[in-house]
């Protein structure tokens, strides 16, 4: 396994020295930089990411693409603001709603229509009305998520009531996620539509990701503009994980500290390159 592993990464290192192409690493954050917790509010970084990130900003691009808000980005990522080559570094909350710099200096947020927002709200109001009491209401302030983690088996009438509500709701749109759905804006940008901007930068990438929310990545950088210049590495959960994407990726990992340890090889061979 860890010849075929070397061999894969051995390929894309030894590519970009070829090419001489600058490198990008594109990380999702739950699930992938941070092992899944019963709460959201309790995820924090995987430890063996922090001497790792650092190491990468100082010679490569970093993007960090999640469905978090762009504050609680800020505040498990500020600990590279220190560091002189913070410039490289990238951080895209609510799926690319809202960009900012490490320090929160450059805040840039897409248009969300009016009419879209003032269906989240009717959403919330409709919400309060219903009783699923296991379910834990995530307010993102341009997206909820219901997280059902502590009762799986309200998946099926939750999603039901959910689907049914956006039905009369048009405007808003449902992404599944690990036991949770979000709601969201219809034109709440997706992941994919993010990567594919920073590709046009960055020509090649370095992407990892562990949800239906990353999905669209994979797929894209499986297309033969991308697939020779790009690299897709899967943090697979084997209860959770959609099949699809172990379809759709070059590597599979099984937790984000094995992740850490491929990220590891693959920088060293890179730095030998």
């Amino acid at each position: 396994m860890l010849d075929d592993l070397d061999a894969v990464l051995l390929e894309f290192a030894n590519a970009s020295r070829t090419v001489g192409e600058s490198v990008g690493f594109i990380f999702d954050f739950d699930g992938t930089l941070a092992p899944i917790v019963e709460s959201p509010s309790k995820a924090r970084m995987h430890p063996l990411f922090v001497p790792l990130l650092r190491r990468i900003i100082s010679s490569y691009d970093l993007a960090i693409v999640s469905g978090r808000p762009i504050d609680f980005l800020l505040e498990q990522f500020k600990f590279l603001a220190s560091q002189t080559r913070n410039f490289r570094v990238r951080l895209f909350g609510h799926y690319g709603f809202e960009s900012s710099d490490l320090e929160g200096l450059s805040i840039e947020r897409r248009v969300i229509p009016a009419g879209e927002l003032e269906k989240l709200e009717e959403f919330r109001n409709r919400w309060k009305r219903m009783s699923f009491p296991e379910v834990a209401f995530e307010d993102k302030g341009v997206s909820f998520g219901l997280h059902y983690r502590g009762a799986p088996q309200i998946r099926q009438p939750l999603g039901a009531w959910i689907s049914q509500e956006l039905a009369q709701l048009q405007g808003l749109i449902i992404r599944p996620g690990k036991m949770v759905f979000e709601v969201a804006p219809a034109s709440m940008p997706s992941k994919e539509v993010v990567v594919n901007e920073l590709l046009s930068f960055t020509p090649r990438v370095v992407f990892s990701g562990d949800d239906y929310g990353d999905l669209g990545v994979f797929r894209l950088l499986r297309l033969d503009n991308y697939s020779k210049r790009c690299l897709s590495i899967l943090v697979a959960n084997a209860s959770e994980t959609p099949d699809e994407l172990a379809e759709t990726c070059d590597l599979k990992t099984q937790s984000p500290a094995e992740l850490a340890l491929v990220i590891d090889r693959l920088l060293g061979l890179l730095d030998q390159s």
